[in-house]
């Protein structure tokens, strides 16, 4: 399981107590943090905008 949150301004990603995934895209004007979804290996990968 995972959640994905946006637009917050904190980016951040860490695991629930539970083991879930929680992510925070931040916003896109000037952190352009984003997840890759990868269906295959089921994964999610995080990015920062430089990348």
């Amino acid at each position: 399981d995972f959640f994905i949150f946006g637009h917050v301004h904190t980016p951040g990603n860490t695991l629930t107590p539970k083991g879930a995934g929680f992510y925070i895209l931040g916003e896109w004007i000037h952190g352009c943090e984003y997840l890759v979804y990868d269906s295959a290996k089921e994964s999610l990968e995080w990015r920062s905008g430089n990348d």
